[in-house]
């Protein structure tokens, strides 16, 4: 009976990876919410490329810019992870107030490497390799390993 349920668990992982599919697609092809965050945050970038995967519940999207840049979207046009490694880092246009604030008071001399928003509350890296937890509100939680 084991050795059954282990043969259709690895079926089922074998058919869930060949379903996913990353192509490259155009920016025009981005959902119209991804389209408007670039447009607004990251306008002074220039995009190299851009990916369209298919998920077994969806689509994610992955910009890269021409300076390293990285944006993750959702399959609603949101943003799930944004990565900017270069100074002065990941743009604070769109981050939660609270967040900005915390960094800049706690870390005046590090800048935000990349942020992620998943399961409701916010993950920061700092260019000092500190890493934060914040809750959606962009309160203060924990510090990260």
């Amino acid at each position: 009976m084991k050795k059954l349920v282990l043969l259709t668990l690895m079926v089922f992982s074998l058919i869930a990876c060949e379903s996913q599919e990353k192509r490259e697609i155009s920016f025009s092809a981005l959902p119209q919410k991804s389209q408007q965050f670039i447009n607004q945050h990251f306008a002074d970038k220039t995009i190299q490329i851009v990916f369209m995967e298919r998920e077994m519940f969806g689509k994610e999207y992955e910009v890269m810019f021409v300076d390293g840049t990285q944006i993750d979207f959702n399959n609603s046009g949101s943003w799930t992870e944004v990565e900017c490694k270069l100074a002065p880092g990941v743009p604070l246009t769109f981050i939660k107030e609270g967040i900005v604030t915390y960094v800049s008071t706690r870390f005046p001399n590090a800048y935000i490497e990349s942020i992620s928003y998943e399961h409701n509350r916010y993950e920061v890296d700092l260019s000092n390799h500190v890493d934060l937890v914040f809750d959606s509100n962009g309160n203060f939680l924990r510090y990260d390993d």
